[in-house]
């Protein structure tokens, strides 16, 4: 046995679950679509202007049917339908469709009338889902079959409605009789769009008919010709009972010209007639508004032969419309909010609920005047419940129930609700809560001199990162490179300071003092400061053995060699330090100043360069090991 490949059994697969979906789908399109017998409540006829039905019928008299429906509440949907047969002796006078509508225009139903099946089928719209109490009537012409009845006969009128028969009564017809000659005639239907089909059969008669020409008018305002609708066929008459038939036509139409007299009017030149001859022309005409039931629209056509009138017939025909009105009813609720002393009250919330089906039909909230209305509403039953008090005003837990029986003969009920107020006890608790609020208030303000105290701590720090940024550095070239000791005098209020500028040179450290400096050996170099109130900076000490040069600026420079000279300013005050002259008459730099000529040396190291340094290979060497280890883990 062959195997089948898997695209085979996959089509087999998608082609049996089509097979199911549309089983489903036609039962599910059954289930929605039902066909109602229970709709027509009555059918009547009269004649057709909707007058009583007297008289004979002959086999062209329409005669119209007239029924009345009523839809009942919550059963019919959208699509179910109802269909009404004729009995085997009468028919339509022509298919058509109709909607019947309510007065606003509303759709309600469409009819369609069925010529060959002899039925006329109502498909309802979504109006009886969202309307009730749905009545309506509506009508149709139809008449005698004379292809059924020829002879002379009283037939009964029997329609059958989804089963059910109604025997609406009878009528007299008075049969086909034989089918009558004419030399020319004139005949025509109008269709559902209001366009009428003329026809004018020539030479029933088998005459001779030299030089024929037939001519034709409209008489009706607004009607005209469709041109190009225009046939003209040469064949034979013949009679099948009552009536004629056109037979072995042969269409002829450019053989001839249809000569137009305006809109209105044509001659059709047909020449020498034969009495074998025969013609059959149509066309057709429309107006250019819409017709009205009962309304006659008429022309002549006429024959002519070597300019004598042979004949000339005035044909009328009636426009009759099938048609039908309904009316459906939508039904309301109002409700009205107030309080015990009957104050409407605003902002109340409801939800109205649909017991049928559970649908929540929406949420309404009162007006200023305490009202609702919920309009649209099916006549059933309603259940209403609150959501949203008005403020001050406790929930009501009662639901509103709505009967379909409540609704009076106005299509609405009406109905109070009254509140309660939230009890006293709410609100003594809403003050408390206020009262301790304010008691708290004095806790944030006792907190804000700490905040306030801490603030001198800061003032006071100030002068000390001040103090450390004027120190101007200057250049010893010393000549001995032994180590000197220089005792130094230190006053007690100098100790803090004396700490943060001492200043590092080759084998000799120097401290000195603000207020007085006193070293040891035969020489003195005085350096002039100036005091002020802030912490006393240091001076450069005086060396032993070594001649000192003084400058106009206070300022001696010595290669290789440096000591510190401050200038100290106001407490809170920076001043940038003042450029120094050495020895040599070169003039050195400013700190932020550009330098010009030979690079000087820079400001004494702290170390943090090498600290920087280390600091940075020790990141290169964790990151490289890191990437080892990752590397390692992940191989």
């Amino acid at each position: 046995m062959k195997k089948k490949k898997p695209t085979q059994i996959i089509a087999l697969f998608f082609l049996s679950f089509a097979l199911v979906l549309g089983v489903f789908a036609a039962k599910n399109i059954k289930a929605q679509a039902e066909a109602r017998d229970n709709v027509i409540t009555s059918i009547s006829m009269t004649d057709e202007k909707g007058q009583p039905l007297d008289g004979t019928l002959d086999k062209w008299e329409n005669f119209r049917l007239n029924a009345k429906f009523s839809l009942p509440n919550k059963t019919v949907k959208q699509g179910d339908t109802t269909t009404i047969s004729l009995p085997e002796k009468l028919r339509f006078n022509r298919s058509e469709e109709f909607e019947i509508k309510d007065k606003d225009g509303n759709t309600v139903a469409t009819a369609k009338l069925d010529a060959a099946t002899k039925t006329a089928t109502l498909t309802y719209t979504d109006y009886a889902e969202t309307h009730s109490d749905v009545t309506g009537s509506f009508y149709f012409n139809v008449l005698v079959d004379h292809t059924v009845v020829t002879q002379k006969e009283t037939v009964p009128v029997t329609i059958e409605v989804e089963g059910k028969v109604f025997n609406v009564g009878n009528v007299d017809f008075t049969g086909v009789g034989e089918a009558k000659t004419s030399d020319m005639t004139k005949s025509g239907w109008i269709d559902s769009q209001g366009v009428i089909h003329y026809q004018i059969p020539v030479n029933r008669s088998g005459k001779k008919f030299p030089a024929a020409v037939i001519t034709d008018l409209l008489k009706s305002q607004g009607v005209t010709y469709v041109k190009e609708s225009f046939k003209i066929q040469k064949g034979t008459w013949g009679t099948k009972g009552s009536e004629w038939e056109f037979q072995n036509g042969t269409d002829v139409t450019n053989q001839f010209t249809v000569n137009f007299q305006g809109e209105t009017g044509f001659a059709i030149n047909l020449g020498d007639i034969a009495e074998t001859d025969a013609y059959l022309i149509t066309y057709d005409a429309k107006a250019d508004y819409k017709l009205s039931d009962g309304e006659i629209l008429k022309n002549t056509a006429s024959l002519t032969s070597n300019g004598e009138k042979i004949t000339d017939v005035t044909y009328g025909q009636t426009f009759r419309e099938s048609g039908g009105t309904a009316e459906g009813y939508v039904y309301s609720i109002k409700l009205h909010k107030k309080n015990k002393d009957n104050d409407p009250l605003a902002g109340a919330v409801f939800v109205v609920t649909r017991d049928a089906n559970g649908q929540i039909i929406g949420e309404f909230t009162t007006d200023a005047e305490g009202n609702i209305t919920v309009s649209g509403l099916l006549k059933d039953d309603y259940t209403i419940t609150e959501k949203t008090a008005p403020d001050g005003y406790q929930l009501s837990g009662e639901s509103i129930k709505i009967s379909e029986d409540d609704f009076g003969s106005d299509k609405s009920v009406a109905k109070d609700v009254v509140n309660e107020k939230i009890p006293e006890t709410t609100t003594t608790e809403t003050t408390t809560t206020e009262s301790t609020t304010t008691t708290e208030e004095p806790t944030t303000t006792t907190e804000a001199p700490t905040t306030t105290t801490e603030e001198p701590t800061t003032t006071t720090e100030a002068p000390t990162t001040t103090t450390e940024e004027p120190t101007t550095t200057t250049e010893i070239d010393i000549t001995d490179s032994t180590k000197v000791d220089y005792p130094t005098t230190t006053t007690t209020a100098a100790e803090t300071t004396t700490e943060e500028v001492t200043s590092t040179t080759e084998g000799a450290t120097t401290t000195s003092d603000v207020s007085e400096t006193t070293t040891q050996g035969e020489s003195t170099t005085e350096v002039a400061t100036t005091t002020t109130e802030a912490p006393t900076t240091e001076a450069p000490t005086t060396t032993e053995n070594l001649t000192t040069t003084e400058t106009a600026a206070t300022t001696t420079e010595v290669p290789a060699a440096t000591s510190q000279a401050t200038t100290t300013t106001e407490p809170g005050t920076t001043q940038a330090p003042a450029a120094t002259t050495s020895s040599a008459g070169t003039t050195s730099q400013a700190p932020g100043e550009k330098a010009s000529g030979k690079r000087k040396h820079g400001l004494p190291s702290t170390g943090s360069e090498s600290g920087f340094a280390l600091s940075l290979l020790g990141l290169v060497s964790v990151s490289a090991a890191g990437i080892v280890y990752y590397r390692k883990h992940l191989s």
